[in-house]
């Protein structure tokens, strides 16, 4: 391989390598400062993490790509050892068992909003809070670009008209500016 591709892949490696420690000691702490043992039971409408039990291509190897502690979810129920769980990004109801949770401890500042943002993280989710303004005439959709504010994080960015047409935030933006003839059919 060339050496300027040599040295960008053992920097993506470092990186990759950094961020895994940084996350991996934020769980450590997080299940220090919750100090929960396996025969604790989780309430109802409390907040596990998911501790994964093989990589996400099922070798059962740790690599750079492994994923840590997921969550939080929502405890809906339990089955024995078995939890139903409620994934906060999808809504999704998923059976985990008792082993391979870990409480998440809410703090007194936390919402319903700080939740769904930190499960969102973990599912590298992106939700559009709202458009802030356009870039070029509505009539060229292959170059139109809207401004955007994403939930719970603090820049802008651009993105193609293609990757916001569905989302409600833009229905939205389009009612407020008298471009309701824009919004794509199946959703009028």
């Amino acid at each position: 391989m060339a050496p300027r591709i040599m040295q960008m892949l053992q920097i993506q490696d470092e990186l990759m390598r950094a961020a895994r420690e940084h996350l991996l000691e934020r769980d450590i702490e997080h299940e220090r400062d919750t100090d929960v043992g396996q025969e604790d039971v989780f309430k109802e409408h409390s907040y596990v993490m998911i501790k994964p039990t093989v990589d996400q291509y099922g070798t059962g190897k740790k690599n750079k790509f492994s994923i840590l502690n997921k969550g939080p979810l929502e405890v809906l129920r339990k089955e024995g050892r078995m939890y139903h769980l409620r994934n906060l990004t999808n809504g999704r109801i998923v059976k985990v068992g008792q082993k391979r949770l870990a409480k998440y401890e809410v703090n007194s500042q936390d919402t319903a909003q700080t939740l769904l943002e930190a499960a969102m993280r973990d599912d590298e989710r992106y939700i559009v809070e709202r458009i802030v303004s356009r870039i070029g005439p509505m009539n060229n959709k292959r170059h139109l670009k809207f401004r955007v504010k994403w939930l719970g994080y603090d820049n802008i960015t651009e993105e193609p008209w293609q990757n916001l047409r569905d989302t409600e935030a833009m229905h939205q933006y389009l009612r407020e500016h008298g471009l309701e003839h824009e919004i794509p059919r199946k959703f009028r």
